[in-house]
């Protein structure tokens, strides 16, 4: 997707200070989401595709001062580039597995966004985790330095699977995380996986659920077990090792995510994230909505507009070591920048906001990016496919799926 590269937009903190350290502080503020990436695990999951290493050995100074100098190169590209003050709704520290990281760092990252910069007072400060025993030990500290939102990566509540799925948790340590994630958090989620393998079957997803949704959280993401390329898990597959349930059998635990939900208050906001009414991520919102949002860390993407210009599409350099020599050398550290043409936006744009229940609001895509969604749409298809109930169309408003 991202083909056309940018010209002139590379270069070190003194090119962007050269570049832009010019303009006046400007007045108009624009809401934007920010990204955090903590790319190091204690060991990687065999179903996993995320940029992630395995870190024995972190020197949590030299990633603290090059996520630092990032934040700082990058809010002022924004600046310069836009002329408009961000607005930072929400901070996501996902990862990897940043409940790895020292509470200081992320503290860090939250002061100079709030006083350096414009924090939203009512922003969603979420930070991924995983329920082990040390890490649990750690969630008081996190809290404190401003983390508000707790999302934990559970997965199962079965022991036996919780060991195929690589996962170096138990099932009590996953029970005691989400009462002390309860204890100390007003908002947390935690995920779980389905479609595990044959032998996982719709009555044993139904009564583990139950068994979730008594926990006492208001969000939860529950994720079909999908093999990605290059994964162990996938290779597996290829080899015969691994058999997923049928198509059918995934399609009715799919629909008994929604049957559980429902029956404890929870909406189906999106394909895989249900929540209590105003719990939903804000933070993925952001993204479902085709929002501005900022990344840093290695790996990390960001998507903004930039007026007279078009939507900036960037991903950070992948592999950390390399990702802080260029960031802390004074050069930035990235993968890849382009400028994404119409039919790129539209393509993003229907692909995103069809994941989510309320859709593609097809009047303020036109008023903030001038594009007009029906441009991609073949509208007889639309039509063919409303008149079978698998779609709401609205002219000129709404495209829901």
């Amino acid at each position: 997707m991202l083909r056309k590269t940018l010209r002139g937009m590379r270069g070190g903190s003194k090119s962007f200070r050269r570049l832009y350290g010019k303009f006046a502080e400007p007045a108009i503020e624009r809401n934007v989401a920010l990204y955090v990436h903590w790319p190091y695990c204690k060991s990687i999951c065999p179903y996993c595709d995320f940029n992630r290493y395995v870190g024995d050995s972190v020197d949590h100074d030299r990633m603290k001062q090059a996520l630092l100098t990032e934040l700082d190169t990058s809010i002022s590209e924004f600046i310069g580039r836009n002329q408009q003050k961000p607005r930072f709704t929400s901070i996501y520290f996902g990862g990897g597995t940043p409940s790895l990281a020292l509470p200081d760092t992320f503290a860090s990252i939250i002061d100079i966004v709030k006083t350096k910069y414009n924090l939203d007072p009512a922003a969603e400060i979420t930070m991924e985790a995983n329920p082990t025993s040390v890490e649990t030990g750690k969630l008081k500290a996190f809290k404190d330095v401003g983390i508000n939102r707790l999302s934990m990566g559970i997965q199962s509540l079965n022991d036996s699977d919780l060991k195929f799925l690589g996962r170096t948790h138990t099932s009590v340590e996953a029970i005691r995380a989400i009462e002390e994630a309860r204890k100390l958090f007003d908002r947390f989620s935690f995920d779980l996986i389905y479609a595990r393998h044959s032998n996982h079957t719709p009555q044993s997803w139904r009564q583990e659920l139950r068994q979730a949704l008594q926990l006492g959280t208001s969000h939860m993401s529950l994720y079909n077990l999908t093999f990605e390329v290059g994964t162990p898990f996938e290779k597996k597959l290829r080899e015969g090792k691994i058999t997923p349930p049928d198509e059918d059998t995934q399609a009715e635990m799919y629909d008994i995510c929604i049957e559980e939900t429902q029956k404890v208050g929870m909406r189906q906001y999106e394909i895989s994230n249900f929540a209590i009414q105003g719990q939903e991520s804000r933070h993925n919102l952001t993204y479902w909505n085709y929002g501005d949002y900022i990344g840093i860390g290695p790996g990390a993407a960001s998507r903004y507009l930039v007026p007279d210009m078009g939507r900036v599409a960037s991903k950070r350099t992948l592999v950390p070591h390399r990702w802080m020599e260029l960031t802390l050398g004074g050069q930035v550290a990235e993968k890849e920048r382009s400028v994404l043409t119409e039919q790129e936006m539209l393509s993003e744009i229907i692909i995103m906001g069809l994941r989510i229940s309320d859709g593609i609001d097809i009047a303020r895509i036109q008023s903030e990016h001038s594009l007009d969604v029906t441009k991609a749409l073949d509208l007889s298809q639309v039509e063919f496919m409303v008149n079978r109930g698998l779609l709401e169309y609205i002219p000129g408003q709404r495209l829901t799926a």
